[in-house]
């Protein structure tokens, strides 16, 4: 089993069921950042379908279902963090 360390440095079990797709997060993320920035152009629809396909064409080889969790994760990043990605 899989160990983190949390904020007060004590060591947790890794809840996360799909620990390959952290090893990609953070560059996901930066892939990602444009749509979530104030002014993009998307006429203030969600930017969903656009993350999805830049991550899709990017990792070609992760399965409908990676690409969604990344999707959803990224813009939870987003909206907990602001496109400048502080957190």
């Amino acid at each position: 089993m899989s160990l983190f360390i949390d904020e007060t440095g004590t060591p947790q079990p890794e809840r996360r069921q799909q620990a390959q797709l952290r090893d990609i997060f953070d560059d996901v993320v930066r892939l990602v950042q444009p749509y979530f920035l104030p002014g993009t152009g998307l006429n203030g629809q969600h930017p969903d379908f656009w993350v999805s396909r830049t991550i899709r064409d990017t990792y070609p080889d992760l399965t409908s279902q990676d690409v969604q969790v990344l999707t959803s994760a990224a813009a939870r990043y987003y909206r907990e963090n602001g496109a400048g990605g502080t957190g």
